[in-house]
């Protein structure tokens, strides 16, 4: 276990440094070093590479994890798994390569013969089919490293590998966009730069797996019966398409945006990137506080201990809730002064509703608790996957009615998001009441909001320092006691007032 918890420290450190970084590029570096437009190519490519790279995949990055056990031997050969799951890209990679000749060559003929196919995408935005073939590499570079990367994690070593995908390609997209900013290359060099970068970082992935002795390509020794090949075809198209499903809920928006706005669709994007990152900080600890429940959760099914889960719903979407809530209202309140410090900040003022949709959907998933962790480890962990395609389907819809038909740009991309993940979030509730007979809501979670409503009041009308710095400093100084204050003195969560007395404890211990 001591491997386990050193590399896990570490790991977790490389993660929140990877979020800092992140923030830092999203925020400052990129609108400081790139136009909009530069920002919109870059985005739209990575968001591409993203959503297609688990149909390149077929499966082999979540197989090699699930069914390394059967193929494991002690010569480090692993009867040819290896070999196997590195050939099921090449062939996905070859049905990217096809559906990308396809847009490439047929959209725009299409759009040339019929002019109501307009309507459906613009391709009046150069950029969007100029950088289409750069998609293919930058997706299979992104896809083996990702494969790699979960071999790594057999052998128990998180730490170099997920340095790798994390702080090196944060570190190097940063630079990059400075190295552009100062004309070392252009537009076309920069994107090369970028698929430059990924193919790093997946050689990086293999040289450490080589380090180990664990990069061999040998042939398949071991012929698994009928019945395994159809449970590994089973799982593995399970796994395409819960990958797809979870990358385009998340990245949709940043795709769809380019294909959807005439002429300025890249610009657009580059505007709603950091917008969108600033609206979606507030989901952060709901991910944190579902790394800790999940195998809470699992125990309790194993058990049968429907109470045990029915009141680890409750907690979870009472706290998630309370902390959403405090963040979202230190975002709102000082985005003003926020954008003032953001170099650039002024082409971004227009997007402020994109934070505020987004941080809605955020609160609606936090709000809503662990639904998605309750179906997915039970009996029914289908059901998720059906309604997170259903999702995904929403989600088109929403965002070409809103952004196309309705004209709303970049915001309606957002809004499109938000009734996405409120529908979403809805059927799980029922779905859930249907099943078990349990909901997550309370009288606490009304007091919380009602709190949050009164700190939203004071804070809104008080005047506050011009400078910016000063400005959020008072400000969140303020948001943090006040919330804070209430919901402990108010006793809205049993868990927030635990942890308050034994902080007091430890503080007055320490005072003696």
């Amino acid at each position: 276990m001591g491997i386990i918890r050193d590399q896990g420290i570490r790991d977790s450190i490389i993660s929140y440094l990877g979020v800092v970084i992140g923030a830092l590029n999203v925020i400052f570096i990129y609108p400081a070093f790139l136009s909009v437009e530069e920002l919109g190519i870059f985005q739209f490519l990575v968001s591409n590479a993203v959503i297609l790279s688990p149909i390149i995949l077929l499966g082999a990055s979540n197989l090699i994890i699930r069914y390394f056990p059967i193929f494991k031997d002690e010569n480090h050969n692993h009867r040819g798994l290896m070999t196997m799951l590195l050939l099921l890209p090449l062939v996905g990679s070859l049905l990217l390569l096809l559906l990308g000749l396809g847009m490439w060559v047929v959209v725009p003929l299409l759009a040339d013969r019929y002019a109501g196919f307009g309507l459906f995408i613009s391709t009046r935005d150069p950029l969007v089919f100029a950088y289409l073939p750069y998609m293919i590499p930058l997706t299979l570079f992104m896809a083996y490293g990702m494969l790699l990367l979960n071999q790594s994690k057999n052998f128990l070593r998180f730490v170099i590998p997920s340095f790798l995908e994390n702080l090196f390609v944060k570190i190097g997209s940063a630079l990059i966009a400075i190295l552009l900013f100062y004309g070392l290359y252009d537009q076309d060099g920069f994107v090369l730069a970028l698929v430059g970068l990924y193919a790093t970082t997946m050689v990086g992935q293999a040289l450490y797996l080589g380090y180990w002795g664990e990069f061999k390509l040998q042939r398949l020794t071991y012929k698994p019966d009928w019945a395994t090949l159809r449970e590994m075809g089973v799982y593995g198209l399970y796994s395409i398409l819960g990958s797809l499903g979870a990358t385009m809920m998340m990245w949709l928006d940043k795709l769809m945006i380019p294909m959807l706005i005439d002429n300025k669709g890249m610009a657009a994007l580059g505007i709603y990137t950091p917008m969108a990152y600033i609206g979606m900080v507030i989901d952060v600890p709901k991910r944190s506080l579902e790394k800790i429940t999940a195998p809470l959760i699992v125990k309790a099914f194993n058990e049968n201990d429907l109470p045990k889960i029915a009141e680890l719903y409750h907690k979870t979407s009472l706290n998630q809730l309370l902390i959403g809530l405090l963040f979202f209202l230190g975002i709102w309140l000082n985005l003003d002064d926020l954008l003032r410090l953001m170099p650039n900040g002024e082409q971004y003022t227009g997007a402020k509703l994109v934070v505020l949709y987004l941080g809605l959907s955020a609160l609606i998933d936090m709000l809503t608790g662990n639904n998605s962790q309750i179906i997915l480890y039970s009996s029914y962990f289908r059901v998720n996957l059906y309604i997170l395609l259903v999702l995904v389907g929403l989600n088109i819809i929403f965002n070409y009615l809103f952004v196309r038909v309705l004209q709303q740009n970049i915001t309606g991309a957002a809004l499109a998001t938000l009734c996405a993940v409120g529908l979403f979030n809805m059927s799980k509730l029922i779905f859930i009441w249907r099943i078990w007979r349990m909901h997550p809501f309370s009288w606490s979670m009304l007091q919380a909001l009602g709190v949050a409503l009164a700190v939203y009041a004071l804070v809104a009308v008080l005047p506050w320092p011009y400078n910016p710095w000063w400005g959020i400093l008072c400000r969140s100084t303020l948001i943090s006691v006040a919330y804070c204050g209430l919901v402990w003195r108010l006793s809205l969560s049993v868990d927030v007032n635990e942890l308050v007395a034994v902080l007091w404890k430890r503080w007055v211990k320490k005072k003696k």
